[in-house]
């Protein structure tokens, strides 16, 4: 099995004990809640009125059943998972166990984590704690909040811009419709121009691309006779293992313009680069919702494990994947699901057939941690993410 876990045949049989009926009942149901939350359903529940109780003395056997090692160390005090080598932090803990959560993003069939609570539910905290773990990858933030800080910031609202090679006809659609709605120029101007580009060397450089429209098109001596605006000016080049990119997010049709470019970027990006790579979009709702973003980025959730690439969408509600068929893809092709304080319970057929209620999970400057559900594979824990590592 994946990552070295056995399978065992197990059955189990559990016990609750008290001297008083009341204190008996009331503990009864919080014991059945609880192995309900990590997956259990209680058929029979028996109740014996003896001074003196051992349950080995039942002379019952349970019902044998199947189970991986993972999930046996879910309910047991016990931890299949090595200890990391030096002095590497959890990222969260189980809220039932108490075990640590070691987590390894480049491992499974997908390398994809989504995301999701409301504002003040503690995902922003928990999404950059994620990525100190992960700092040995190269890490792109699309960022239209101006939520993080990097060694370089690429704001495309301040004219800055970084280098990349246009090479598919996908990206020269791609590249042509976003530059339309950012200056202005007639979509089959620019057309025009990527093909005559094309035609001398193949792929184009996105800087050759700007400096043609700006002498063509957006000078007072421009041969047009209309003079547009173009706002890209300043080319950045990348340096260090981290960017953010930036971009008003104010007008919805810039935005997406804005957001169309960017991610074309990065993929060309990450297709070049050979070591594990991270992108984040943040506000991932503002893009989801419109087709044509949606689907740019679900082409990279779905060969994101061909590029050593892990995508992390963080979002508001789950149901923000399920505003179009592209959106719910990338949904689908995630293996690691972080759950934080959402309203409303999350039905079963939004969530890979589990029904879970996240509106009364902690989180928030008021509280010392944050909870959220932690779903992967067949597995679903509660965790708790403390603000201060050490704990």
């Amino acid at each position: 099995m994946a990552n070295q876990e056995k399978l065992y045949n197990v059955s189990m049989r559990f016990a609750v004990v008290s001297k008083h009926p009341a204190v008996l009942r009331s503990n009864t149901e919080s014991f059945v809640k609880t192995m309900g939350s990590i997956g259990f359903r209680l058929k029979d529940f028996h109740f014996f009125n003896k001074h003196t109780f051992n349950p080995l003395n039942l002379g019952t056997q349970g019902i044998k059943y199947m189970m991986d090692s993972a999930s046996i160390s879910e309910i047991f005090p016990c931890s299949f998972t090595p200890v990391p080598s030096g002095n590497q932090k959890p990222l969260a803990v189980n809220a039932i166990t108490g075990k640590a959560l070691y987590f390894k993003p480049f491992s499974g069939n997908s390398y994809n984590i989504a995301i999701t609570g409301e504002t003040g539910s503690g995902k922003s905290y928990f999404t950059k704690r994620l990525l100190t773990k992960m700092s040995s990858a190269k890490i792109y933030i699309i960022d239209p909040l101006s939520e993080y800080n990097s060694d370089v910031i690429v704001d495309l609202s301040l004219g800055e811009y970084i280098d990349f090679s246009i090479e598919t006809p996908e990206m020269f659609s791609t590249v042509a419709g976003a530059l339309e709605k950012i200056t202005g120029i007639p979509g089959k101007k620019i057309t025009g121009t990527l093909m005559k580009l094309g035609e001398k060397s193949g792929a184009i450089k996105f800087s050759k691309v700007i400096s043609e429209l700006d002498t063509l098109y957006c000078r007072d001596v421009a041969i047009s006779g209309n003079v547009w605006h173009m706002p890209l000016t300043t080319p950045v080049k990348l340096h260090g293992e981290s960017a953010v990119f930036r971009f008003d997010h104010k007008n919805e049709s810039l935005r997406d313009a804005f957001f169309s470019l960017v991610f074309t970027q990065i993929i060309s990006i990450v297709e070049m680069e050979n070591k594990e790579k991270v992108v984040v979009i943040d506000e991932s709702h503002l893009f989801l919702r419109n087709s044509k973003d949606a689907e740019i980025i679900d082409m990279l959730a779905r060969n994101s494990r061909h590029f050593k690439t892990s995508l992390i969408t963080v979002t508001q509600n789950i149901e923000d994947y399920y505003m179009n068929s592209y959106s719910e893809s990338v949904l689908m092709n995630s293996i690691n699901y972080f759950i934080f304080r959402q309203h409303g319970k999350i039905k079963d057929r939004l969530f890979l057939g589990y029904e879970i209620d996240p509106t009364a999970l902690a989180g928030g400057n008021s509280s010392d941690y944050s909870e959220c559900f932690y779903a992967t594979g067949t597995l679903i824990r509660k965790l708790k993410i403390y603000g201060n590592s050490e704990k």
